[in-house]
């Protein structure tokens, strides 16, 4: 029965790709000699503002948006959104920890709803969305979703789309991957019919969804294809895949041999096991992983070239730290959050040191950046 339906959906995505002729390598060479300098660009830096009750541990995700920013912190204790302004200050916080009404357990997934101006976040604990008015941060809306999903992204009509995972015990509800809903999480139409991938499990990523010029792409768990939404055909087509020069991805076979395994599996073999995708206007932006080593690749858009790097061998010759892991796009900018653990060891000529005073254990910094 898994073979067939695996037969049924490589069928689906050939037709998919000969049908649109967009499919295409995004393709990165390995490179070990890079600076931080010939690397980021235009860079902008945003100090946030620290206090006793928005102190931020681990930002999971990042949204800018309408002149604010959004951090969901989902895996420290003090769990929360929290909302600053572009010059760094604390405007305050979205929700809380509960089970009352406007409150969350387990805040997973947020999105921006441009269309309603609201604030969506998803308490996974309750399988529940929660709409917050972007200007007062008050709930407005809440109600639960009647299937399990591992994240949505909203569509430039103010519909959602629905990520499934094959992980998800999903009895009475639609077997598909891909769901288009209303905001009120009403299923519209479905995509690709679901196959048993293995879930996502440790590796952090928090969304398999990317936006560019209004465009919604998004990938399965340990899948080099890219796939694009169309919303005005609602349909599917494979835009292209991901290839590293002495990095490999896991093909399909693979995967679904080791299914039980998989984790294991890929540390022992050494696939990449995991990628977050961005995109702006110049370039792809690509942060991946083995089990041990993390990567970032650089895809110039134009000269059609990539090219990666071990983010622990990158030359920090602009006192950046490190390169962290890129979090969204704000004004085609890519943004990152560095953390100042200790601001002690950051050299006088770094783009930072105007802003070590009062940081030191207190929030991170938002670096937008631009490649070269």
């Amino acid at each position: 029965m898994v073979w067939t339906v695996f037969v049924v959906l490589l069928m689906f995505l050939v037709s998919c790709s000969n049908e649109t002729n967009e499919s295409s390598v995004v393709h990165f060479v390995e490179r070990s000699d890079v600076k931080m300098s010939e690397l980021v660009s235009d860079y902008t830096i945003i100090p946030l503002e620290t206090r006793d009750d928005n102190l931020i541990l681990d930002a999971s995700m990042v949204r800018i948006w309408n002149g604010r920013i959004y951090i969901l912190d989902c895996f420290s204790s003090e769990k929360g959104i929290y909302v600053f302004s572009l010059n760094g200050s604390y405007v305050g916080k979205i929700g809380s920890f509960g089970n009352g009404p406007g409150e969350y357990i387990m805040p997973l997934t947020i999105a921006v709803d441009e269309v309603g101006n609201r604030i969506t976040v998803k308490d996974v604990a309750r399988n529940r969305l929660l709409h917050y008015d972007a200007e007062t941060l008050q709930c407005v809306d809440e109600h639960d979703v009647s299937f399990l999903s591992d994240c949505m992204e909203y569509l430039d009509n103010g519909s959602l789309l629905w990520y499934v995972g094959s992980g998800w015990k999903d009895e009475g509800t639609p077997h598909y991957h891909i769901l288009m809903t209303d905001r009120n999480s009403s299923i519209v139409s479905r995509h690709i019919p679901k196959k048993d991938f293995p879930k996502r499990s440790m590796y952090n990523v928090m969304t398999y969804f990317h936006q560019y010029d209004k465009e919604l792409y998004f990938h399965h768990p340990f899948s080099n294809t890219v796939y694009h939404y169309d919303a005005d055909a609602d349909s599917i087509k494979v835009a292209y895949t991901l290839s590293c020069d002495n990095l490999v991805f896991p093909t399909e076979e693979y995967v679904m041999e080791n299914n039980d395994g998989i984790i294991n599996q890929l540390k022992e073999d050494g696939y990449i096991a995991y990628y977050d995708l961005l995109e702006n206007s110049e370039h792809k932006l690509c942060y991946f992983g083995t089990d041990k080593e993390r990567y970032i690749g650089a895809y110039d858009k134009e000269r059609q070239q990539g090219f990666y790097t071990n983010v622990n061998k990158i030359e920090d010759d602009m006192g950046l730290i490190k390169f962290g892991r890129p979090k969204t796009v704000y004004n085609d900018s890519f943004v990152g959050l560095v953390y100042m653990e200790n601001p002690e060891a950051i050299p006088s000529n770094s783009v930072l040191s105007p802003y070590l005073c009062g940081n030191d254990d207190g929030n991170p910094i938002v670096v937008l950046y631009k490649l070269k």
